[in-house]
C-alpha cells in the first residue's frame, strides 16, 4: 500500500470518529437528583415543548432516585398508570391511578401546571414510557419513567 493510500485512509477514519464524536456530544441528559443512571430524551419528548417554550425531558430513573424527586420535590406526582384492578392488587404509596388507556381522555385529572415533575411507573416498564411519551405530547416537561414496579424494592399499599 502506498503512502499516499494510507494518509487518505487514515483521515478518513478520523473524519468519521470526529462525526461520530459530535453526534454523541448532541444529545441531552438531565440527572435528577445529582447522580445516577440518565435516559436521553426521546425525539418525540423533546419536539413537545409547553407554552413557554420549554422542551420535555423524559428521564429514565431508578427506584431510589424516585423516592428522592418525590421527597425533594413535594410537588411532584407520582402517577400509577396500570388499571383499577392492579392498582387495587398493590400500588406504591402516594400513587395516583389513572390507566395509560385512559390518560388522554382523562386529563383534567393531571396537574394544571405542565412543569410540576412527574414520576410514572406502570408494571414492567412498557405503559410508564408510553404514558411518558403522551404527556410529554400534552405538554409536560418534567417527567421521570419509574419503569415497573416490579424494580420497587419497599413496601407497597394494598
Amino acid at each position: 500500500m502506498k503512502r499516499s493510500e494510507n494518509i487518505r485512509i487514515l483521515t478518513l477514519v478520523l473524519m468519521l470518529t470526529l462525526a461520530l464524536a459530535l453526534m454523541a456530544g448532541c444529545t441531552q441528559t438531565v440527572a435528577p437528583t445529582g447522580s445516577a443512571t440518565v435516559a436521553t430524551p426521546s425525539a418525540a419528548a423533546t419536539s413537545a415543548a409547553d407554552g413557554a417554550g420549554q422542551a420535555a425531558q423524559i428521564v429514565k430513573v431508578s427506584a431510589d432516585e424516585a423516592l428522592a424527586i418525590l421527597k425533594d420535590q413535594p410537588t411532584a406526582v407520582l402517577l400509577d398508570v396500570r388499571t383499577e384492578a392492579e392498582f387495587a392488587e398493590g400500588h406504591i404509596a402516594g400513587a395516583q391511578q389513572l390507566a395509560v388507556e385512559e390518560l388522554l381522555d382523562r386529563t383534567g385529572e393531571l396537574p394544571a401546571d405542565k412543569n410540576t415533575p412527574i414520576v410514572i411507573y406502570c408494571r414492567s416498564g412498557r405503559r410508564s414510557a408510553l404514558a411518558a411519551e403522551q404527556l410529554a405530547g400534552l405538554g409536560y416537561t418534567t417527567l421521570y419513567d419509574l419503569g415497573g414496579i416490579t424494580s420497587w424494592p419497599y413496601d407497597i399499599v394494598q
